[in-house]
């Protein structure tokens, strides 16, 4: 990182563990003199860590860090492992401009493990882009997952896609109890911050909905979302038709008037 720092270059962080509590366990990934040297090293670094990308929980999810050096963006990603939550396996496809590291959007692809075994053929399907999943513009920074946590707290339809997204894999009911918890989580690192923040939104009567995660709802969803995608490429499909079609009369007609008016 130093020397990232002495080259003017650009971070981008991948960490195994994220950092923070696992909001469903009530548990700490790290032991706290452990997490506190991290986080220690990264505010140090921070103005050249542009992001984090972490594994281990299995669950498609995002968070934030926040100190007073900055933000830190944290993407969870689901895994390509059936084990642990009994998940469809996932792959997650970044594009990222290749000077500055920015990440500018992901697609999400899954294997229903089901019909692999029964047709005996992988087929990687489609699950949703990132972007207009949660209706946001083509790049990812920590500002704009700050700017899309607060929709999450504040917008019932930014929270139902957060919710789906990291539950897709799940047949449970998530209650209110549950959805503050995870709301909670998604920027408060500390076990004390986050204990308050849920005792204090459930002492207000902060109420949002019960949420029944299942496999029909789900994949609703994913099939709408892939219908915005197609239709999204069929129209620029068509555009650039017409585009190519329309230079292609206005060169045969400049051409045609040309030769007569020779």
């Amino acid at each position: 990182m130093s020397r990232s720092v002495e080259l003017h270059e650009q971070i981008l962080l991948l960490a195994h563990t994220p950092f923070g509590i696992n909001e469903n366990l009530l548990y700490r990934f790290y032991d706290m003199k452990y997490e506190q040297k991290i986080l220690s090293i990264i505010d140090q670094y921070s103005s050249n860590i542009i992001m984090c990308l972490s594994g281990h929980r299995h669950q498609d999810s995002f968070r934030l860090y926040s100190s007073s050096k900055g933000k830190l963006g944290l993407l969870g990603h689901p895994p390509i492992s059936p084990i642990s939550y009994l998940s469809q396996p996932s792959i997650r496809k970044y594009s990222y401009n290749r000077q500055s590291l920015v990440l500018n959007d992901y697609e999400q692809y899954i294997l229903n493990i089901i019909d692999a075994e029964r047709t005996q053929t992988d087929k990687w399907t489609f699950s949703y882009r990132f972007s207009s999943w949660y209706h946001q513009s083509k790049q990812i920074t920590s500002q704009s997952l700050y700017h899309l946590i607060n929709l999450i707290r504040t917008n019932s339809f930014y929270l139902k896609r957060f919710l789906l997204a990291k539950h897709s894999t799940d047949r449970t009911v998530l209650t209110n109890h549950k959805i503050i918890q995870t709301t909670c989580a998604l920027t408060l690192l500390n076990f004390d911050e986050f204990i308050f923040c849920t005792r204090l939104l459930e002492k207000n009567n902060y109420s949002f909905f019960n949420l029944t995660i299942n496999k029909s709802l789900e994949m609703n969803l994913l099939l709408n979302e892939q219908l915005i995608e197609y239709r999204l490429i069929y129209r620029r499909t068509i555009v650039c038709l017409f585009i190519v079609l329309f230079l292609c009369f206005s060169i045969i007609y400049w051409l045609f008037r040309k030769y007569f008016d020779n």
